[in-house]
Order: structure tokens, then sequence, then C-alpha cells
């Protein structure tokens, strides 16, 4: 059976939490470990958030509990009373990661029977022993810059082979088949947009968002690989006229990389342009829908081109 890191990490940080509360002396030293393993989440950034968001909602239990328990008594009637307006107000003020956990400690208070200094001190002293275990033991986390390469490569290798399937549908007039293979990289950039989402928040004072943007770019791109597929499926009529498009088609399949910005593709594009432009007027209607698909893909496929060249640029 195997042991997941966060696992391992709950079980070191929430005892680590009650021992060191224990030897601060603090009432309840066991919530600080419960805090812990509700803190510790799945990357850095993450956790420092939901640590801050629960100091804050615990200021602002305290406050409320000072009211209300002077109002009504340190009793089950005032607690109610109390998770009534805290409930209310935390999701207001969009508090709603310290609900739970605030809650337990300001029961606390119940059993003391009063709201003294020391016993606010404590609540405070638990709340940031928990917090501050869970983020040293996110301090360390696996680099995912090697899993994301591979994701990377695997979507640019997906994307090729649908340009390639494309031209060969303009020059041999073969049934466009990269369906499947467009569902197979929409499902990767999914996945890895989730994990390039969890390699930027674990880094406090770097940028990392290069993958991010990365894949949203790609993202971006295989919409447009959609669309020209959707134009390809209208294209009935068989000559040799998108035999330029499948040109360029398959000279962007070659050349497809991480690092290549389409300038000369695009120039290479606005030369096809203009030798459609330069041909005859279409003599019938087939031909004029036929010729004004082949259009529509390029110009489609253009815009394909310049999402590539705003992202490096």
């Amino acid at each position: 059976m195997k042991i997941g890191l966060r696992t391992l990490k709950t079980a070191i940080s929430a005892p680590i939490a009650i021992f060191i509360a224990q030897q601060l002396h603090l009432l309840n030293p066991a919530s600080a470990g419960i805090i812990a393993i509700l803190s510790l989440t799945s990357t850095k950034r993450s956790t420092l958030k939901v640590g801050f968001e629960r100091l804050l909602s615990l200021t602002l239990a305290l406050v409320l509990a000072f009211v209300v328990y002077h109002l009504v008594g340190y009793n089950a009637l005032g607690f109610g009373l109390f998770l009534l307006v805290f409930i209310t107000l935390s999701n207001g003020f969009k508090l709603n990661e310290g609900i739970a956990v605030n809650s337990v400690l300001i029961s606390q208070f119940i059993v003391y029977q009063e709201m003294t200094l020391s016993n606010i001190i404590n609540a405070y002293s638990l709340m940031m022993l928990g917090v501050g275990c869970a983020l040293l033991a996110n301090l360390y986390m696996p680099d995912l810059s090697s899993t994301l390469r591979h994701k990377q490569q695997n979507i640019d290798q997906s994307i090729q082979a649908i340009i390639r399937d494309y031209a060969k549908r303009l020059a041999s007039h073969q049934t466009v088949t990269s369906q499947d293979e467009i569902i197979h990289a929409k499902e990767e950039l999914a996945s890895a947009r989730r994990w390039a989402k969890t390699h930027t928040e674990n880094h406090f004072f770097s940028d990392q968002s290069y993958f991010q943007s990365y894949f949203s770019m790609r993202e971006l791109q295989l919409q447009s690989l959609e669309r020209m597929a959707n134009i390809l499926r209208e294209i009935t009529v068989e000559d040799d006229k998108g035999l330029e498009i499948a040109y360029l088609l398959e000279e962007t399949a070659n050349e497809f990389s991480e690092e290549n910005d389409g300038k000369l593709l695009l120039d290479k594009l606005q030369q096809v342009l203009y030798y459609y432009r330069q041909t005859n007027l279409p003599s019938d209607r087939q031909e004029f829908e036929y010729r004004a698909n082949l259009f529509q893909l390029l110009l489609e496929f253009e815009h394909f081109l310049e999402i590539k060249k705003g992202f490096l640029s």
C-alpha cells in the first residue's frame, strides 16, 4: 500500500503541532493538530491563503463571540446565535475556510465560562501553531517541471498530428480522422493546466506562470483547429486548388515547436492568399462555395498562427 506525500505530511505536522501546544501549556492542545490537518492543502500558496483567512476569521469570530456571550450567556443558545451571525458574515466576507475550525475554538469558551485575554491569546496561539506547522510541512514540494515538459511534448505532438491530418485531407481528399486526436489533446490540456496551476502555486518568490500561459495558448490554438475541422467537412469538391494550403499545413507540422513564433509561416500564408486572389473567378456556385471555404480555412489558420506569435511577442 502506497502512502501519499500529503498523508505523510499530515501524519507528521499534526502531532508536532499538538506536542508544541502541550509544551507551551496551551488549553485544548489537540485543536492545534486538527487545525494543522485542515490547513494542509495541495500547494504552498493555498496553504498560506487558507491560514491567513482563518486568522482573519478567528478575529471576526472572537469579536462576535464576545458580544453574543455577554448578551446571551456562555450556553448553547448563545453558541447557536453566534453561529447564525458568524456563518452569515463569513459567507458575506468570503471567509468560509474559517467557519468550521473557528466554531470549534469559540465553543471552548462555553467550557471556560469567560473570555479573558489569556483565553483569547490561547485561541490565537492554537491557530498560528496549526497553520504554521502546515506551512512548514508544505515547504517541500516535488518539482513538477519534468512532468509538465512531458505533457507539453504530448500536447504539441497531438496538435502536430492534427495539422498533418488536415494537410492530407486537402492534398488527397481523405476524410478528416483527427477527432479522436482533438479529444485526446483536450483531455491532456485539461490535466496539464491543473498541474501547471499547482506548479505555479508552489512558488512564492519566482514567476512560474510560463506553463499556465503556454497551455492556455495551446488551448486557444486547439479551438481554432476545431473550427478548421468544421470547415474541412464542408469541402466536398475534389480538385487541386487546396494544394497550396495543404503544403502550408504540412510545412507548419514539420516546423511545429515551442520556439517557432510562426512569423515566417505567416509570411508564406500571405503569399498563399495572394495566389488565390490572382486565380480566375469561380465559374459556378459549387466552385464559389468551395473557394469560400478554402478562404475561410486560410483565415482561421492565420488566426491559429497569430495566437502563437502573440504568445512569444
